[in-house]
């Protein structure tokens, strides 16, 4: 009966062991990103060929608005990786980005803070092959909290 035990045991800490390099795994190729004020997450698995872009569209008064920073944070280490200006459409992308979880915020003087309205209206992750260049149709629409 003892020996039983001890062999369920380890029976248990092998699965368990299993289980979370296997989830270890599956994160290792997910690129993740929120807006930071939101509980908007977007997630998107990524293959070995693939990186990714996000693509992120400011709104004031339901209308795009060009001419406002956007930052993008790499979350592990809270580095900003890069700042951008949106177009005149209101769209700004970061590309070539590997599978970490990023955040984006925009960028805000006092000034803006007392007179604007301008807010990230959404944003979404697409993949491409790294070589080919070209768009993989996989966006995502996922939202977590």
């Amino acid at each position: 009966m003892l020996f039983n035990l001890a062999k369920s045991r380890y029976f248990f800490l092998a699965l368990l062991c299993l289980v979370f390099a296997t989830a270890s795994n599956s994160l290792a190729d997910t690129i993740s990103v929120s807006a930071k004020g939101s509980y908007d997450n977007k997630s998107l698995k990524l293959k070995d060929n693939e990186a990714a872009k996000i693509e992120v569209y400011l709104m004031s008064a339901g209308e795009p608005v060009g001419g406002f920073e956007v930052a993008l944070y790499r979350d592990e280490d809270a580095e900003r990786i890069e700042t951008l200006v949106s177009d005149d459409h209101g769209i700004v992308v970061f590309n070539n980005l590997e599978a970490k979880h990023y955040t984006i915020a925009l960028l805000r003087s006092e000034q803006m803070r007392l007179e604007s309205t301008v807010a990230i209206g959404d944003f979404f992750i697409k993949a491409y092959d790294k070589n080919k260049k070209t768009i993989i149709e996989k966006l995502t629409n996922k939202k977590g909290h």
